[in-house]
């Protein structure tokens, strides 16, 4: 499925003239017919393994969802691959230890469609509270 065949209802992704929730895999291109986001819908919802990658083909984020809710590992990576962010979501909470690297603008590629991006428009410093989202101060 492409980003321009996919319909919200309620939250959920259908095709279109489909009444039945989306179950498959996701994937929107650049221009350059590089893969920008890819993923897998399972019942309308994002499920599994969600990546982001640049236009040159290079990874740069990674996400776990469970029901279109964060769950598992998230990690963010700079242009020169430099691990930004790294840790862990149950039920969209971070969650245990991270590794949280600050740094002094925002030169990672700009969050895109398809891909939750919540949080890392701003540089530094990070700061996380058990039990609740990560935020940048």
């Amino acid at each position: 499925m492409s980003n321009s065949r996919r319909q919200y209802r309620d939250g959920v992704v259908y095709l279109p003239n489909d009444n039945s929730p989306y179950t498959g895999e996701y994937t929107s291109y650049y221009k350059n017919g590089q893969i920008k986001v890819s993923g897998h819908y399972k019942r309308g919802l994002k499920n599994g393994i969600w990546e982001a990658f640049n236009e040159n083909g290079q990874l740069y984020a990674s996400q776990g969802f469970k029901n279109n809710l964060k769950d598992g590992i998230f990690l963010l990576k700079d242009v020169d691959a430099t691990i930004l962010a790294k840790g862990l979501y149950e039920n969209d909470i971070a969650i245990g230890e991270w590794t949280l690297r600050p740094w002094k603008e925002f030169n990672i590629y700009d969050c895109i469609d398809d891909f939750d991006c919540t949080g890392i428009h701003s540089p530094g410093p990070w700061r996380k509270s058990l039990g609740k989202p990560l935020y940048c101060s």
